[in-house]
């Protein structure tokens, strides 16, 4: 629909530079001027601090009798809570502590001023933000100028005025080491142990249970003051179904052995639950207990979430694949389109050391990718070898992990057993 971007571009870019000379006379070293900000062109910059200028007496009294009138509503808040009291009133106090709070920060923000002996190392990106409007990013220090800029800090006064930790003028990116796998690769694996989190748990009505009378409980029971006033629905559960993400996320979860599973528990229910809304709650008082509980929790495994890009050394999904005793290898194994191919051949030289030893994994070193692929796909077969987000943490030391391996703790063996009823016996809510 547009037919010129490059017109739209540089006209766009024209208007900017009208702010692009005051900035430069105010004292800033250089300022570029682009239709959009890229954050990747400006990774390596690091970054001047604001300081904080004393406050004149009539801006220390202002700011005195603003954060005393504040601090007044707040106990009388505090008190409104403990006793339980008027809803409406705490409202009010509520907004009116917010408008005080917003004369603080107006206050606050005239006091913070950047320092003019360091502005000359440093400059400003003026852009287009997405909503539209112009905006300006300041106090970046190109890498040329980096040296130059911590001179002048260094030689720059830091007595309270000083922002940023420890007194530090000027914040350096830090270096940038690359993941061990990247974002995409991330989102499919954590989205597998998603789908395999929810196929042991529609098996588990009593880890279910637990997990929602958690939420609950932390829900109703740890949100302060507006936990005492409910609004006119009977329940406040809100959930999401994450079916269809999860296969967004992974191409090959369809073929996967927890989602075949899911999509059949939730296609034999569809089949039996009425279609009207309304005829829902009518058809379950007509079912019996163990119905409704099957129910209950399937719809609880489907609300199971934790897809993430990122590697860290806790999932929020680790609570309940330890209580769940979670086995990944029973539903994911490595093979080229589930993982080998995502990573670089030095990974694949890494993997199968430590899945099956440094003699298995040496000839593949000098192989092409296509063929170290291959070689390691049938050396790994006949392991039990997970990459480290499909690992289950070992309760009670979130350091040790179930993994693969001729060798390893099985998940069964090194989670302590759930207590449950027999699989005979009729679940009781």
């Amino acid at each position: 629909y547009l037919l010129d971007a490059g017109l739209l571009e540089r006209l766009a870019v024209e208007k900017l530079q009208e702010r692009a000379a005051p900035l430069l006379e105010s004292g800033w070293k250089w300022v570029d001027v682009r239709a959009r900000y890229v954050y990747e062109d400006y990774v390596k910059y690091g970054e001047l601090r604001k300081t904080r200028r004393a406050p004149t007496t009539d801006e220390a009294f202002e700011l005195s009798l603003l954060e005393g009138q504040q601090a007044e509503l707040h106990e009388r808040m505090e008190a409104l809570a403990d006793a339980e009291g008027d809803e409406e009133e705490y409202v009010r106090l509520e907004a009116e502590s917010e408008l005080f709070q917003v004369r603080i920060n107006a206050l606050e923000n005239t006091l913070s001023v950047w320092p003019a002996d360091l502005m000359v190392q440093a400059g400003c990106v003026v852009f287009v933000g997405q909503d539209g409007t112009a905006q300006t990013k300041c106090g970046l220090v190109r890498p040329e100028d980096r040296n130059d800029m911590m001179k002048a800090a260094r030689q720059a006064p830091t007595g309270e005025g000083t922002a940023g930790t420890g007194g530090s003028l000027v914040t350096l990116p830090a270096p940038i080491t690359r993941p061990l796998h990247s974002e995409k690769l991330m989102r499919r694996l954590t989205a597998h142990r998603v789908a395999a989190v929810q196929a042991e748990l529609i098996d588990r009505p009593d880890v279910a249970m637990v997990a929602l009378t958690a939420h609950l409980a932390v829900k109703l029971m740890k949100d302060g003051f507006r936990r005492y006033f409910g609004g006119a629905d009977a329940l406040t559960v809100s959930a999401t179904d994450t079916h269809e993400n999860l296969r967004r996320e992974s191409e090959d979860m369809a073929d996967s052995a927890a989602w075949k599973k899911l999509d059949a528990e939730r296609s034999s229910w569809v089949a039996q639950i009425p279609d009207e809304g309304p005829g829902v709650f009518a058809w379950l008082l007509d079912q019996d207990q163990q119905t409704v509980l099957r129910l209950l929790t399937f719809l609880v495994a489907s609300s199971v979430t934790g897809v993430s890009g990122t590697e860290g050394d806790r999932q929020v999904t680790d609570p309940l694949a330890q209580a769940l005793a979670l086995d990944m290898t029973r539903w994911w194994r490595v093979t080229g389109p589930s993982y080998l191919d995502h990573v670089s051949k030095a990974r694949i030289v890494e993997v199968v050391t430590e899945a099956a030893g440094a003699n298995a994994a040496s000839p593949l070193a000098s192989l092409k990718k296509d063929a170290s692929v291959s070689g390691a796909e049938q050396i790994l077969a006949g392991t039990r070898w997970l990459p480290p987000c499909l690992r289950t943490p070992i309760r009670g030391n979130p350091v040790a992990e179930v993994r693969g391996g001729d060798d390893a703790v099985t998940t069964a063996e090194a989670l302590p057993a759930v207590r449950t009823q027999a699989a005979h016996e009729r679940p009781v809510l």
